[in-house]
Parts: structure tokens; sequence; C-alpha cells
């Protein structure tokens, strides 16, 4: 996938979302954990708070804005996932992340030049959006737009989307998603059989180990379709952190008031990640395979298992993040429980070596002691073998194309991230490895 860089909008310009503020909050990628942090500002004497908005692109001009440069990411067929932490956005604040057409756009616009687009035309310029989340602590919807319709099709809890889940299941203490905590969002775009975008289903879900989850479609296929281009075409990642007066449209309800001031300063983002298909986040067996039984020799290097690779993934160079509800990637670079890939691993085991190490198999009464060892080996062998084949075929249709993000300079208007493509036998497609901490 090549080089990605994390661009923010400087600020200022004659739009009336950034005139108020000439220079815009910071956005911070933390280097330990790789996680992108959005800042809001406290007010002085504005009406309202200075928020932060970031994309991902291709490349970075430092101090000059390139519409071709951001990322456009063919989502069809594909699960886009993230990590968010919005603890501290209540009532009145709006942490998002979206997918919007800039790459296509090559209107600079009026929030200095830098081509952002949406259905709202807040920067003078229409296009696509899909907003996967919009949200704070009590409130979530996301929402399809089609170019300059800003009201969109929806779906979530609050607003006039409402209706996918409840203030019990979403929230502060919630059963499901308890918002004090960080929680993992994931966007299946499927395709129909003429290769149209049918449909978009949110996940929402946190503990690993749980299979409870918030799931909902966010608009209906005769609306999607109508963005199948756009989508085909490639939309930018897009991340912002804003607060206002109301902010009824995605938390009326849960929120019986909106009051900006009690917004937190920070959102949080991480764990970025794109697999093919409709894959659940957690959902893959574990890291790795359990040690082959004693009495077997050790398979040919060929069909060794792959390790290590979850290292390269990671911001921090383990394989288990210090992060509540991610325990670990797989070897194709996708997020496990270790609880989960315990019990897999558990099971697997029983049934590999229980029957054969405790009786003889049937049909086999009678034969000497080395015929039914050796028929016993070459069972396990073939069942080791079906194993190994299963595994290669998840892998092959699993690619992980983007990984936890790090890097940025307040002071700069343009924040840079490096990754340095992985070439790896038999291990991934195409993924990203965090290269240098900023390299502008």
């Amino acid at each position: 996938m090549g080089e990605f860089s994390v661009v923010r909008n400087t600020g200022g310009g004659t739009s009336n979302c950034c005139k108020e503020h000439p220079i815009a909050a910071g956005a911070l990628v933390d280097h330990g954990s790789g996680a992108i942090s959005l800042e809001l500002q406290p007010r002085n004497n504005q009406q309202g708070r200075n928020g932060a908005r970031a994309y991902l692109a291709d490349t970075c001009d430092e101090g000059r804005y390139d519409h071709s440069a951001y990322a456009a990411w063919d989502l069809l067929g594909r699960s886009l996932s993230f990590t968010v932490d919005l603890s501290s956005a209540d009532c009145g604040c709006v942490a998002a992340f979206y997918l919007v057409g800039m790459n296509q756009n090559t209107n600079p616009g009026y929030c200095n030049g830098d081509y952002y687009c949406d259905a709202a035309q807040v920067c003078g310029f229409g296009c696509v959006e899909i907003d996967l989340m919009e949200a704070n602590r009590r409130g979530l919807t996301a929402t399809a737009h089609v170019e300059s319709d800003k009201a969109g099709v929806g779906k979530g809890l609050g607003g006039s989307s409402g209706g996918a889940f409840t203030s019990l299941q979403y929230g502060p203490g919630g059963r499901v998603v308890d918002t004090r905590q960080q929680f993992r969002v994931r966007a299946y775009f499927a395709a129909d059989e003429r290769e149209q975008l049918s449909n978009i289903e949110i996940t929402i879900s946190q503990d690993a180990s749980s299979k409870e989850q918030l799931k909902f479609s966010v608009a209906d296929a005769s609306y999607l379709k109508r963005l199948t281009p756009a989508v085909r075409s490639g939309l930018t990642p897009t991340m912002s952190y804003w607060s206002a007066w109301d902010t009824g449209f995605m938390d009326a309800g849960p929120c019986p008031k909106d009051d900006q001031d009690s917004c937190g300063r920070t959102v949080t983002f991480s764990d970025l990640a794109v697999v093919e298909g409709d894959f659940e986040w957690h959902a893959y067996p574990p890291p790795s395979l359990s040690p082959l039984p004693p009495a077997l020799s050790p398979l040919p290097s060929a069909a060794q298992p792959l390790l290590g690779i979850a290292s390269l993934m990671l911001s921090t160079g383990t394989s288990t993040p210090q992060r509540s509800g991610i325990a670990g990637f797989t070897a194709d670079g996708v997020i496990v429980d270790n609880d989960e890939g315990r019990n897999y691993t558990e099971d697997r085991d029983r049934a590999v070596r229980g029957e054969e190490q405790t009786t003889v198999m049937p049909g086999l009464q009678g034969l000497p002691s080395v015929l039914v060892k050796a028929t016993g080996i070459v069972v396990v062998l073939l069942l080791l073998h079906l194993l190994l084949t299963m595994r290669a075929r998840i892998r092959n249709k699993t690619r992980t194309v983007s990984s936890t993000l790090r890097c940025a300079d307040d002071n700069r208007p343009h924040r840079t991230v490096r990754f340095a493509p992985i070439e790896k036998q038999r291990e991934i497609e195409d993924g990203i490895e965090v290269d240098s901490p900023c390299g502008l």
C-alpha cells in the first residue's frame, strides 16, 4: 500500500466553520501506542470551541495541499474498523470518523484551501459523505449522504435516526458498550451480485470475549446504490472533533441538553484496519498454532506456522497491545481476543491428541503396535495438513491495509506518518508497518 500521511486542517479561511479560528486545534499521534488524538480547545469568548480535523493521504508536501494526494480507499466488499475513546465527549460534543470524496474534489474550498468537501458543504463544495460514526458518550449515529444531501439517511441512537439500540445498551455504564471506556466500530460495505453497494452494516463492540454487539444497517439498498460510483472511485478517511450548543441531530433524546463547555479536551482513534469480506474484528483463530504433540516429528520448514508477524503490525513492537478489549493480532495482522484464542487452541489440542493417545482406532485391534502407531501418526499429520490448508485459505482472503498511526507535531500544519510495505513470504499481500516517527 506504500506510504500514508496524516494531514491536518490548519484553520482559517473564509468559511463560517473556520474563520473564527485562524489556527485550528491540534492533532497528536502518540509515539508509544500510535493512537491519534484530536484536540478541542476551550472557548475564548467565541461562540464555538476550536476543534480539529485530519485526513489520511498517500503523500504530503509541507505547506501545500493537493487533492490528488489524499487517500482514496475502495471499500466495496471490505470491512473497515477502528477503536475510539470518547469517554470525555459528553452532550454537545461530536467525535466523528467518516469518508468523503476529497481525492476527486478539484475545488480548494474556503477552509484555507485544503480541498475538504462533504454533504453539508461547510467549506463551500459538496461531495459524497459516509459517516461511520458521529458520537459522544450518550448518542451515536451512522449516516450515508449522496452529494449535497445534508440530511442523508442513517440509523443509531439519538436524533431523528434513533431506534437501532437503546441507552441501556450504549452509554456510560451501558450493558453492551460502556462509553466510559474505549470501544470498537466496524463497517462492512456489502456488494450485491451486480457489484453495487447494497448495505453498510455497522457493528459496535467492546468486550472481545462477549458475544453481545450492537449491529445495524445504515440505509436501504436503493439509497446506497447511488453511492456506488463514489465508493468505487475511493473515499478519504477523515476524523474530527468539534462541539456546538445544539448537536441534537445525533444525541437528542439521550441528551436532555447540550453543553459544549462540558466537552473534554481530546478524543482518540487507534488500530485502524481494513480487511476483505465481512469479518468480525475479534473472530479469528489465535495468533499461532499450539505446539505439536511430543511424539510427532517436526513438520518441514515450508509448512511451519508463521510467527512473529504481530510484532511488525503493532506500534509498541509487542504482540499484545496494552488496551482494554484488544488482546493481540493474528499472523495476518487481525485483532483477536486472547481468551477466545486460548479456548480455540485447547479445543483443537483435545481433538488432535485426545483419542489417538488413549485408545486404539476401530478396526486396528490385533495389528502390530508399530503399525498402529504409524497409522496414528499418519492420521494426525493429515489432520494437521487440513488445519494448515484451511488457515492458508483464511489468510488469502484477508489482508490488512492499514495499521496504527503515529506521529504528529502540533507546531506544523501538516501531520505526516510514514509507513513502509511489508514484504514477507506467505504473510499478507500488502500490509503497512510504521517505519519512522514523522519523516518530514
